[in-house]
């Protein structure tokens, strides 16, 4: 019997041995693909290439310093993690890896919901859905300018929170507010920000507000200068300074940073082709960008420190951190601890869990294959970290779904 636990409930375990996972495999007898071939380097000076990824037991979420700078260089060239058994296999299995497991039929009783385009957690650690009702993203939704065609607002409600247990309904809002929603982002302060891809807006409501306090962008104007978007994606904010990163999106290759009161800071640019979702590890100052259509994973500085720790001269939001690819055609990516999770729609569906803080690139854990996953959306992690939530669109109708799992491990971990 397995029990529900979060990805970080163990600590710190920097001394162990790193070939640990692969005796688990013999342990439990199951065949444990880990020759994870890995090209890695930073950006400018690598890239870390997860290639021909496999289903692996994985490991553990170790509580290493992560994407924080160390004295070690950062891994390039060729890694190959291949399965070794240790003969003390049998003393390790209480290292048995966090891993998720759906839960059938939660939230199967929901019905009319449109394409579930984004998936948050409030805080009281509810998941909140972002879908399009009776509006479908397809090839005749925008002009060849990125206009939005039509133009009339959704008349069901698309913001939604979900009871973590039964997947029910809590609450609703947000009808004749929105024309093509996609991303959706709750702060700890219960703050909403959403982006509408077919306003090019970002707005932020307050707790309990159907009316915003914040709107960026002009109504159904896409652009590229520091006044507009074109089909923005998605929001991270620093729950520290309230700093918050737009991912812009489909039509623009860039990241725009506010602070909390919607003031530019900086924009920044990269070689994306539809920059899609935005995770953000604050302790490690470290932003994460899906690169959905190239299949990688871009991270760099978020610059939170700047100016209060540095010259004003100093700031490093943007700089290169690191790449993944390799990682299938990313939808969305969540942080937790030192675990970055992604959601990729293609070679085929499913949730992988990468372990940022390894001096070796690894992949921990492949999840959602099997068809637990089909059109994989958007991903959210549970404030205690026992819990992912999948947001999926589908089309006619059928596949809009939101997915729950949970994070189990075996009773021998306690």
């Amino acid at each position: 019997m397995t029990k529900n636990v979060g990805f970080l409930t163990k600590g710190s375990k920097t001394d162990q041995n790193p070939r640990m996972w692969s005796s688990l495999a013999a342990v439990l007898g199951v065949v444990a693909l880990v020759a994870v071939a890995a090209e890695a380097r930073t950006i400018g000076e690598g890239v870390m290439d997860l290639q021909s990824l496999v289903d692996t037991l994985g490991d553990e979420i170790l509580a290493h310093p992560g994407l924080r700078p160390t004295n070690q260089e950062v891994p390039t060239g060729v890694h190959e993690l291949e399965e070794e058994v240790e003969e003390d296999a049998l003393n390790e299995v209480d290292d048995e890896p966090p891993h998720p497991v759906k839960l059938h039929n939660w939230a199967s009783h929901i019905h009319s919901l449109g394409q579930i385009s984004g998936v948050a957690i409030n805080p009281n650690d509810e998941p909140v859905i972002f879908h399009r009702g009776n509006v479908e993203w397809g090839p005749g939704t925008f002009n060849e300018n990125f206009q939005l065609v039509d133009r009339t607002p959704i008349p069901n409600v698309t913001v939604c929170t979900l009871d973590p247990e039964t997947g029910e309904a809590k609450n609703s809002w947000g009808s004749n507010m929105f024309y093509v929603p996609h991303g959706l982002t709750v702060d700890l302060a219960g703050n909403t920000y959403v982006t509408d891809a077919g306003l090019h807006q970002v707005m932020r409501f307050p707790p309990n507000a159907d009316k915003p306090d914040l709107v960026l962008g002009e109504a159904f104007v896409p652009g590229s200068d520091d006044k507009h978007f074109c089909q923005p994606t998605s929001v991270a904010v620093s729950e520290a300074t309230g700093t918050f990163f737009v991912a812009d999106g489909y039509c623009n290759s860039r990241i725009l940073k506010y602070n909390r009161d919607g003031k530019l800071l900086k924009i920044i640019k990269g070689e994306w082709n539809v920059a899609h979702s935005l995770a953000l590890f604050e302790e490690e100052d470290v932003l994460c960008v899906s690169d959905r259509e190239n299949a990688k994973i871009d991270c760099m500085k978020a610059g939170l420190r700047w100016p209060i720790e540095g010259p004003v001269d100093r700031d490093e939001t943007g700089v290169a951190v690191i790449t993944y690819t390799g990682v299938g055609r990313t939808f969305a990516i969540a942080a937790k601890g030192t675990a970055l999770l992604s959601v990729s729609g293609s070679p085929m569906a499913r949730g992988i869990t990468i372990d940022t803080a390894s001096q070796t690139p690894r992949v921990l854990d492949s999840w959602g294959d099997n068809g637990d996953l089909r059109s994989p959306h958007d991903i959210a992690i549970s404030l205690t970290g026992d819990a992912i939530y999948v947001a999926e669109t589908g089309t006619g109708g059928v596949g809009n779904n939101i997915r729950k799992f949970e994070v189990i491990r075996s009773p021998s971990f306690f």
